[in-house]
């Protein structure tokens, strides 16, 4: 079921997170987190964004699903390992204070 005007509400939704919650500027880079069954939001975030003036929107795609899977099953010994290209690429966040 669809609720009567979800896209409209949908967009609004979008641009109130990207005008004030986040408060995305001019030349800011901005780092999206988002689960690929929000990617209707996701594309919404990033249109806003660019058109609020943002250089830059890094979306990293996540899906619920797989990561519990991975961390039902997969070894302890695993999930305590983080790739080193996971560490260089949170810290490259960090070290720009990209709005995320």
């Amino acid at each position: 079921m669809v609720l009567p005007n979800f896209k409209e509400n949908l967009e609004k939704y979008a641009k109130l997170l990207v005008a004030n919650g986040i408060n995305v500027q001019p030349g800011h880079t901005l780092a999206l987190s988002i689960d690929v069954e929000q990617r209707e939001l996701a594309h919404l975030i990033v249109k806003e964004a660019y058109a609020l003036g943002a250089h830059e929107v890094i979306v990293q795609w996540t899906d619920d699903v797989i990561n519990r899977e991975k961390f039902l099953h997969a070894p302890m010994e695993r999930l305590d390992n983080v790739p080193e290209y996971k560490i260089a690429e949170m810290n490259y966040l960090l070290k720009n204070r990209l709005a995320v």
